[in-house]
């Protein structure tokens, strides 16, 4: 419970430190959410992205680690149709550790591609680790989006890759996405379902 008040007078600070800047530029402030449906359990993760001008600040809960809490900051970038995060970041709650995550996001009107590579340095209850999510979409219509997800992680004893195909549905600045992985020996995953709220201003 501790963790989740952190995670949430984070996401209030960063809030309040932007509110009253000047108007002219776009920023975008996104939420999201799934649940991994295991095979022995469903194990939740949450996290929010605040890009302004040239900074990325982003909190996570779940995602680097079940039930830890993650900060990020970090220089963005965008070129054409390119966006580009390169966050730093720190590992706490139940874990202790440091790490790096690049994303890259492409989005056209017809393809969406994202890619982040991540590696964890583990100070306390958790590993070093290495892992990597990438999605391909194609845009059928502005609301359906359908393409294939792989995601990878790998430490000094274990290993976990999954791969298969994913559907999302967005309205607005809403979307819900499910992703099913294609059973295999080489992961614990069974699906995914996602959602998450965009907002630029």
């Amino acid at each position: 419970m501790k963790s989740g008040y952190l995670l949430f007078l984070f996401v209030l600070l960063i809030n309040s430190l932007f509110a009253q800047e000047n108007k002219e530029f776009t920023n975008t402030l996104s939420i999201q959410s799934y649940i991994d449906f295991t095979k022995s359990a469903a194990q939740p993760a949450f996290w929010t992205t605040y890009d302004y001008k040239k900074i990325s600040v982003e909190a996570r809960y779940g995602y680097d680690w079940e039930k830890g809490v993650s900060l990020y900051a970090g220089p963005f970038f965008k070129c054409r149709n390119w966006d580009f995060r390169l966050l730093g970041g720190v590992l706490f709650g139940n874990t202790t550790g440091f790490s790096f995550s690049p994303t890259i996001m492409l989005e056209t009107k017809k393809v969406y591609f994202f890619n982040q590579p991540q590696y964890v340095i583990g100070l306390s209850n958790m590993p070093s680790n290495f892992s990597h999510w990438g999605e391909f979409y194609y845009k059928f219509s502005n609301a359906i989006w359908a393409g294939v997800t792989e995601r990878y992680y790998i430490d000094k004893t274990s290993y976990d890759f999954a791969f298969g195909p994913q559907i999302s549905i967005t309205y607005k600045n809403l979307y819900i996405a499910f992703y099913w992985w294609i059973p295999s020996r080489q992961t614990e995953s069974k699906a995914f379902l996602a959602v998450g709220y965009e907002h630029e201003f």
